[in-house]
């Protein structure tokens, strides 16, 4: 499968990049807010873990218990959005990191 590459050494290269970018993404903290920031929520980068959920004190009061769940469910949308913009920041240096392999760069999304 692949016996075109010739190189052993490319292949562990590029599994060592990939490695080291999927630590990268596991150790990155993002964090998503609601309008007015009302509520925060932080993920890590692989968006397996809430790590935290802060909600402003100030708008316990003001909130009534719908509209604070509008507000977490917003601050989540935005924590994903903001750990998928950063996952797709590192498979593009990946990706700039490999070598022209045909059929390669479809695995990284473009």
């Amino acid at each position: 499968m692949f016996g075109n590459l010739g190189n052993m050494g490319m292949l562990q290269e590029i599994k060592q990049a990939m490695d080291e970018m999927k630590e990268r993404v596991e150790a990155l903290q993002v964090t998503g807010a609601s309008p007015e920031e009302k509520v925060k929520v932080t993920i890590n980068g692989s968006k397996r873990e809430v790590l935290d959920v802060s909600v402003n004190p100030d708008c316990i009061t003001e909130l009534d218990a719908e509209e604070l769940e509008d507000h977490i469910f917003y601050a989540l949308k935005e924590a994903f959005k903001a750990a998928d913009e950063a996952n797709a920041k590192e498979g593009e240096a990946l990706k700039a990191k490999m070598p022209n392999i045909p059929g390669l760069s479809s695995m990284f999304g473009k």
